[in-house]
């Protein structure tokens, strides 16, 4: 594996690269960095390269300046041009899937396939990007706690709060640890979000909606089927906006199952390989 800071033009990009085999890019949502992805990254790492990438002002990436969607799939793109990537998989997570979105218009030669977990609307409805504009103000007069219950509350469903606060105190550490003014520049830059058009005709789509996600997931998820014959909406049963954190084993067993008919014959996981079970 390696984990460190890649220098994209005039900014610098925390960047996870492990395994060998077709290229995956994996995308956080706002709130998340790489580690939303982990269960997911060490299981199909045994038969893909995983590329995992923390947004400007997000995660361990410093914020800088231009803090923006189109800054963020710049960045993407920046980073699978330094790596050699001449085809990838895209798995994003919320906001990151309509950057997903972005970089296939934008370059449809190199993408292969879109797997959208709790995809969003774009662009926001107005009452959504108020709320995400009064809590970048919230951060930079209180910090990540002045928001961190509310955001809690959006983004863990009720089962995995429940029956699973382990995978919750991880949701709110994630929040926590956040640099308060790269949040909320992010906030503005989701606020600010243009819509990034239809799914490319043709490609592989997989959508997944969480079965317990009061943002609406699986209605997006099925509208966004309705436009595209090549597009797949699934539910995750008994999960909340998180999915890859409230329902790791059937992410990844679903992800597996998805790459393996995007890509051919690049291996199946083996049952007993995926994790998240726990």
């Amino acid at each position: 594996m390696t984990r460190g800071l890649l220098d994209i033009e005039d900014r610098r990009l925390a960047v996870e690269d492990e395994g060998s085999g077709p290229a995956v890019l994996m995308l956080h949502g706002l709130g998340g960095t790489t580690s939303v992805f982990q269960v997911q990254a060490e299981a199909l790492s045994s038969a893909y390269r995983v590329l995992r990438v923390d947004f400007r002002g997000a995660g361990r990436s410093p914020v800088g300046n231009g803090v923006s969607i189109a800054g963020h799939v710049d960045d993407a793109l920046g980073v699978l041009n330094s790596l050699g990537i001449a085809e990838v998989t895209v798995v994003a997570h919320s906001i990151g899937t309509v950057i997903a979105r972005f970089i296939a218009a934008r370059r449809p030669d190199l993408v292969t396939g879109l797997a959208l977990l709790a995809p969003t609307r774009a662009p926001l409805p107005a009452a959504v990007k108020e709320r995400q504009r009064n809590r970048a103000l919230r951060l930079r007069a209180g910090g990540t706690a002045a928001i961190v219950d509310e955001v809690l509350r959006d983004a863990v469903g009720r089962t995995t709060r429940e029956q699973h606060p382990v995978r919750a105190a991880f949701v709110r550490e994630l929040v926590l640890r956040q640099d308060p003014e790269g949040f909320a520049r992010n906030y503005e830059a989701a606020a600010a979000v243009e819509d990034p058009g239809g799914l490319p005709s043709g490609l592989p789509v997989l959508l997944m909606g969480g079965e317990e996600d009061e943002l609406g997931s699986v209605d997006i998820a099925a509208g966004l089927e309705a436009t595209s014959s090549t597009a797949r909406a699934v539910t995750a049963p008994q999960s909340g906006h998180s999915i890859s954190i409230e329902a790791p084993e059937y992410t990844t067993t679903t992800l597996n199952d998805f790459l393996l008919a995007v890509n051919g014959d690049a291996g199946r996981l083996a049952g007993d390989d995926v994790p998240g079970a726990a």
